[in-house]
C-alpha cells in the first residue's frame, strides 16, 4: 500500500494516466479528427515504462553494488 501511495505522487503516474483517459475518451466517443492526438498520447506511456524499468535496473545496482551490471 505504502508503494501504491509513493507512486501516486509520481508526476510521471499522472501524465501516463492523464494520456490513457484521453485516449479513452477518443475511442470511445469515435472522434476520428483527434486520431493523430491519440496515436501522440501514446507517447508519454511509452515513455512511463522505459523510464520506470531504467528505475528499477538503477535501483537493483545500487542494492546490489554494482554499476552498470558488472560485477
Amino acid at each position: 500500500m505504502k508503494n501504491v501511495l509513493r507512486k501516486l505522487g509520481s508526476v510521471k503516474v499522472w501524465i501516463a494516466l492523464w494520456s490513457m483517459a484521453l485516449i479513452t475518451y477518443v475511442v470511445w466517443k469515435d472522434l476520428s479528427a483527434f486520431n493523430n492526438l491519440a496515436a501522440l498520447a501514446l507517447t508519454p506511456i511509452v515513455a512511463y515504462l522505459g523510464a520506470n524499468v531504467w528505475q528499477d535496473k538503477i535501483f537493483i545496482d545500487k542494492k546490489s553494488g554494482t554499476r552498470g551490471g558488472k560485477q
